[in-house]
């Protein structure tokens, strides 16, 4: 319900800033037919805006019940480290004392059978905190520049725990992703095929014409567009977490047109559909991009991390 509300006010907003600028509307009270009709409608846009959507494949993160261990997949958690790892820490200037902290796990092991990961070892995403000029460790000039952030590929796994490392201490940060900073979520991944969401940004503007489209009238017209535009939402379903396929961006996406065609498939896509204990700031989308033809060759060097919200 908490990222529903967000997305609902997300859009609401959307559409009032793209909106013409003119005299207010005398609003009436909205009655139980208004809503209705609405929600009919909202769903009929969005049954319109499925049919003319692409479909994709993508790997959907899954969140599991039970217990993680050192090697499984898994959102938080204590990372797998194999003997003679140097533990990756901040290089930001000023932040070279503290340790990044592991924001998720990947054992390509436990994947479907596909042809995009590897089928054996394991993938780490590492951040910072909130601390720094780089919050949670995206670069925002440069987002490619991991100096707060790292992605790192174990191809060898050493299978006798009494061997692995113990992780450092981490100070306690109470704006991370994850809360508490303890909390570890097991992850399984599913090979689905889903529409592709418009990003935010063109969501509104995908939904207004689809709606004067059906309806011949302006959806900012509507006193009930917040129903309507949940209506849609429901209809289309929420973006998921997941590797690969089409990013996702809540404000547009940043990408030059250079960046667009260097960094050009999703290594991996955080929302806040995982767990109420899992979100970047006011229900944030966390994206990291490859290049596709380094996914092909399991190449994980070189990624561009960003990261918005509402």
């Amino acid at each position: 319900m908490k990222k529903k509300l967000l997305w609902m006010i997300a859009v609401s907003l959307l559409l009032t800033s793209c909106s013409k600028k003119q005299e207010p509307p005398v609003q009436k009270e909205l009655t139980k037919e208004d809503i209705s009709i609405a929600e009919e409608q909202g769903k009929q846009v969005g049954l319109e805006m499925l049919k003319n959507s692409e479909k994709e494949t993508a790997y959907i993160m899954v969140a599991e019940d039970g217990n993680a261990n050192v090697y499984d997949t898994k959102i938080g958690g204590t990372p797998y480290l194999p003997p003679d790892f140097d533990y990756p820490y901040d290089r930001e200037a000023g932040m070279e004392n503290q340790p990044l902290i592991m924001l998720a796990q990947f054992n390509f092991s436990q994947f479907p059978k596909n042809d995009r990961f590897p089928d054996h070892g394991i993938l780490q995403i590492y951040i910072s905190g909130s601390h720094g000029a780089n919050m949670y460790g995206y670069h925002y000039e440069n987002p490619s520049n991991d100096e707060s952030f790292r992605v790192i590929y174990f191809d060898d796994i050493e299978t006798d725990e009494t061997k692995l490392q113990s992780p450092p201490k981490i100070e306690n940060d109470e704006e991370f992703p994850l809360q508490p900073m303890d909390t570890c979520i097991k992850i399984k991944i599913e090979e689905k095929s889903y529409p592709t969401i418009p990003e935010m940004e063109d969501f509104s503007d995908i939904m207004a014409s689809t709606y004067q489209k059906l309806y011949h009238k302006d959806l900012d017209s509507n006193p009930a567009s917040v129903y309507l535009s949940s209506a849609v939402y429901d209809t289309l379903g929420y973006t998921p977490s997941r590797m690969s396929g089409h990013p996702y961006y809540m404000q547009g996406d940043p990408r030059s047109e250079l960046d667009a065609l260097v960094y050009d498939e999703v290594l991996a896509l955080f929302q806040p559909d995982l767990s109420d204990h899992f979100m970047f700031a006011d229900g944030g989308c966390a994206v990291f991009m490859i290049n596709h033809e380094d996914l092909i060759n399991h190449d994980f060097s070189d990624v561009y991390y960003t990261w918005d919200c509402f």
